[in-house]
């Protein structure tokens, strides 16, 4: 939303899969003027790619402790994107959301009505219920954020489901993080606005 719009340069990488209907992948899209130029990174998959390396990194201080990382776990019906265990913690599910909207400073999720999105809140609230932890890690893939909130002039449902869900353990952790031709690089973490 706002990003695409004619003129604005791209980020572009090539697959060499033959089964990929496209031969490269957008990657980020060049918002701004000279002093004020920066790149917002668009590509979905990030997330779930930084996730891993993050917690490797030691980058998510709510995290620390945990010593086993595995990607895509399945829950019942859901699949959700990390499941962190460690000795003597409770188990740790992770849901990872791309974040490109922000207005006046302030990230917003989602940019489109997300039915799935609301549907993972309710898995994750279900699991804290259950005595586990359960957290959200929103990648604000643009530097001129300052702080991150539910867009609830997007999607209302989905902005219902993260306060309910936030109000009953559900952790909400939003990261900043800066795109440039060469890589993607830790910003930190961001103040959640209820």
């Amino acid at each position: 939303m706002g990003l695409l719009r004619k003129g604005n340069p791209v980020l572009l990488s090539p697959s060499d899969r033959p089964e990929r209907k496209l031969k490269w992948t957008l990657e980020a899209v060049g918002i701004g003027k000279e002093a004020n130029f920066f790149w917002a990174g668009v590509n979905t998959l990030v997330p779930n790619r930084l996730l891993p390396a993050l917690f490797q990194k030691g980058l998510l201080p709510w995290a620390r402790g945990y010593s086993c990382l595995k990607r895509e776990a399945t829950c019942g019906e859901s699949r959700i994107d990390g499941f962190l265990s460690g000795a003597g913690l409770p188990d740790l599910w992770v849901e990872c959301k791309n974040v490109t909207l922000v207005e006046d400073g302030e990230a917003a999720f989602p940019d489109a009505v997300t039915v799935r999105g609301a549907k993972h809140l309710r898995t994750l609230e279900r699991l804290c219920g259950q005595g586990m932890r359960a957290a959200m890690l929103y990648i604000v893939q643009r530097p001129d954020a300052t702080c991150f909130r539910a867009a609830e002039y997007v999607d209302e449902g989905y902005a219902k489901a993260l306060a309910h869900a936030a109000e009953r353990g559900v952790e909400v952790h939003p990261v900043v993080v800066h795109v440039d031709e060469n890589g993607i690089y830790y910003g930190g973490e961001i103040p959640f606005r209820r």
